[in-house]
C-alpha cells in the first residue's frame, strides 16, 4: 500500500469535498432511490461512483491512502448526498486498503462489500493457466469491454502501472501484459 501521505494528497480527496460533511452529517432522505457504492481502489487512487440502474451518478476519486487514515468513507459519505447505499460493490489492487474498506463500509452502512475476484467474476470466461494471479482491476476491464464493445477486443489501462489484456472471440480473458505508467 502506498505511504501515507496526506501533506500532499489531503487537499485532493476530491472535488466537491466540503470539510464540514462528514458521515454523522449525512442520512439517506427517505424520498431518494436506493443505489450501489462502486469503489476502485488502486495503488495510488480510489475512483468511485454510484449506480443507479445502469447509470453511474456523481463520480469522484480520493487517494487511496485515506482509507488507512479512516477518511475515505466520510468523503464518500458526504458525496453520497443523502442517498440510501443499499450495497457496495469493489475491486481493489491493494489488500491492505481493502481491509480498512471492509471495516469502514461495514461500520458505516452495516454492508459487506462485493469483492471482484477470479472467482466471483461474471460476464466473461477466463481462459488463463493461473486465474488467481489476474488481477481483478484487469477483470473489471475485461468486463466492461465485452459488455460494451463486444469479443474480441485488447483493453487498454493507463495508471500506475499501463495494463494491456485481451478477451478473445469466445468472450474469455486470455491474458496481457503489464508495463511501467
Amino acid at each position: 500500500m502506498p505511504s501515507e501521505n496526506f501533506a500532499s494528497g489531503a487537499g485532493k480527496i476530491f472535488n466537491s469535498w466540503r470539510p464540514d460533511c462528514g458521515l454523522e452529517s449525512v442520512r439517506p432522505a427517505r424520498h431518494t432511490p436506493p443505489v450501489l457504492l462502486l469503489l476502485d481502489i488502486g495503488n495510488t487512487h480510489t475512483h468511485f461512483g454510484f449506480a443507479r440502474g445502469e447509470k453511474v451518478i456523481h463520480p469522484g476519486v480520493l487517494p487511496t491512502p485515506a482509507w488507512r487514515g479512516g477518511r475515505a468513507v466520510d468523503v464518500l459519505a458526504c458525496a453520497a448526498a443523502g442517498r440510501a447505499i443499499t450495497g457496495v460493490a469493489l475491486c481493489s489492487v491493494v489488500p491492505m486498503a481493502t481491509v480498512f474498506a471492509g471495516r469502514q463500509l461495514r461500520r458505516a452502512w452495516k454492508l459487506t462489500p462485493f469483492q471482484l475476484t477470479h472467482e466471483t467474476v461474471r460476464g466473461i470466461g477466463i481462459d488463463y493457466p493461473a486465474p488467481h494471479t489476474i488481477g481483478p482491476d484487469r477483470l473489471a476491464n475485461a468486463i466492461a469491454a465485452r459488455a460494451l464493445f463486444g469479443a474480441p477486443a485488447v483493453v487498454v489501462d493507463f495508471g500506475t502501472a499501463v495494463t494491456f489484456d485481451v478477451v478473445n472471440r469466445r468472450g474469455d480473458y486470455v491474458g496481457g501484459i503489464i508495463a511501467p505508467g
